[in-house]
């Protein structure tokens, strides 16, 4: 099985919208919720370290999640040796 094969056959995956819906969804509560705690933080700084703290988490969380769809774009690039042999090379 090719590597194309395994990363579309994962993100196929009913269970693969499952867990993004649920990463998602966590991470839009957890920030409300930060959010919230912020407006009641007397201290004005470490309210938004964390703030920020939840938004680095959901963006690290968000790339590793665009994994698959990263990986099938680039496979999906012809290389060079492709793109040469069709201009019948240099």
């Amino acid at each position: 099985m090719t590597e194309q094969e395994l990363w579309t056959q994962l993100v196929q995956c009913p269970g693969w919208e499952v867990l993004k819906q649920r990463a998602e969804a966590y991470f839009t509560t957890r920030l409300s919720q930060h959010v919230e705690a912020a407006a009641d933080e007397r201290d004005d700084v470490a309210a938004l370290n964390k703030v920020r703290q939840v938004i680095a988490a959901k963006k690290a969380v968000e790339m590793v999640l665009a994994i698959p769809t990263d990986e099938l774009n680039r496979l999906a690039l012809p290389t060079r040796a492709e793109t040469l042999s069709r201009r019948g090379g240099l």
